[in-house]
């Protein structure tokens, strides 16, 4: 939650979250004298829609920082996640033929063993 704050020029109580963050990007993160909006406008030599429409453009850029990281962060995890399949793919494409070899190595004994079995039956 963010604490109320007074405003340095006129003492009014500011307890907006736009206006608290409109202070710090305009004046510094680390300020500790905050405006409200009509005394900082009047700081800025500037008017209350102004910082109005600045606060809004700074909640769409951080929109569309927030999206570019996002894409980032999924581009980048799908590709340890192909890097990652194609590995797993080789490492059990391995374990498949060493199987399938030992398969066929054991048919061609059991073959071997019912012939023996078949002409060694009667003695």
């Amino acid at each position: 939650m963010i604490r109320e704050k007074k405003c340095v020029a006129c003492g009014k109580l500011i307890s907006d979250k736009d206006t608290i963050g409109i202070n710090k990007k305009l004046l510094g993160r680390d300020i500790e004298n905050f405006y409200c909006m009509g005394c900082l406008a009047n700081y800025m030599d500037c008017s209350v829609q102004d910082i109005l429409d600045k606060i809004e453009e700074f909640k769409e850029e951080a929109k569309r920082a927030a999206k570019r990281d996002r894409d980032y962060f999924n581009e980048k995890i799908s590709s340890i996640r192909k890097r990652a399949y194609k590995e797993d793919l080789k490492k059990n494409a391995t374990y498949v033929a060493i199987i399938s070899l030992l398969i066929m190595i054991l048919g061609r004994y059991m073959v071997k063993l019912i012939k023996w079995v078949n002409t060694n039956i009667d003695r």
